[in-house]
Parts: structure tokens; sequence; C-alpha cells
């Protein structure tokens, strides 16, 4: 369980990265917002498991 955790966390800041290095700054919040939904979404899965 905490690998998977560790995982997802460091895709997150993948993610992050290229999404700053992407977008112009409200657009990278605005997805940012969609990010940690999903991220919140699939721990919330592997905590159930």
């Amino acid at each position: 369980m905490d690998i998977a955790f560790l995982l997802i966390f460091f895709m997150f800041i993948v993610v992050m990265g290229l999404i700053s290095l992407d977008k112009s700054f409200k657009r990278k919040l605005a997805n940012d917002k969609k990010i940690i939904a999903l991220l919140t979404e699939i721990s919330e899965k592997i905590k159930k498991e």
C-alpha cells in the first residue's frame, strides 16, 4: 500500500513539473485541481483494498 502511494506521489510531482513548464498560470491552477481530485480518488480506492 505504501509503495503504491509513493508511486502516485512521484507521478504527481512529474505531472506538476510538466504542467508548470507547459501551461499558463491560470490554466495550470485549473489542471492542478483536476489532478488533485483524480489522485484523491485513486488513493481512496487503494486505501479500501
